[in-house]
């Protein structure tokens, strides 16, 4: 099941952000499996959707230049975006880089199945899982936050070809 772009996606909130451990000043490590779950609607379809992330799984975060993050940190409210963001990136929408053992299924029908997503459905998947975790936070901080989702979003779509598909480099490792 191939998404290109998402109508609309539900994001199913963990109850904690996930750990993740410090490698160096903007590499992390996930220090636990995660398991994300969304609902997404695209082309009149609606599939339930398991992304894995494994123990270990190397995050840059959320990679923000050194400039901008007086305005947006790269953990914080952004980190289980940013880490389920990495992986469909890293994997290029899971068509590659397999061993990163990183996975999503899709439910769709009674039938679960491997999902391939484009880099728009990434993108999109950042966005919405940001949104849900601005959502239990006061007006003022969830209107700043929500400002911060929409910004990051435009800043992926026009630079985010950059880096989809493509590994951290070894050099950082």
């Amino acid at each position: 099941m191939k998404v290109k772009k998402f109508k609309k996606i539900e994001w199913h909130k963990l109850e904690n952000q996930p750990g993740n451990l410090p490698v160096d000043d903007d590499l992390y490590r996930t220090a636990n499996d995660i398991i994300f779950h969304f609902t997404g609607t695209w082309k009149k379809q609606t599939a339930r959707f398991s992304l894995f992330v494994p123990k270990g799984f190397l995050n840059d975060g959320q990679s923000v230049p050194k400039f901008f993050r007086w305005y947006m940190r790269p953990d914080g409210l952004a980190r289980a975006a940013a880490i389920a963001h990495d992986a469909c990136y890293r994997t290029k929408g899971f068509t590659k880089n397999f061993e990163l053992k990183s996975t999503l299924t899709a439910t769709f029908a009674g039938q679960q199945e491997p999902a391939i997503l484009s880099q728009k459905a990434s993108d999109q998947i950042y966005k919405a899982c940001y949104l849900a975790w601005c959502k239990p936070l006061d007006w003022e901080e969830r209107r700043e936050s929500e400002k911060k989702a929409r910004f990051g979003y435009r800043i992926l779509r026009a630079f985010g070809w950059i880096k989809f598909g493509k590994p951290i480099k070894k050099g950082r490792l």
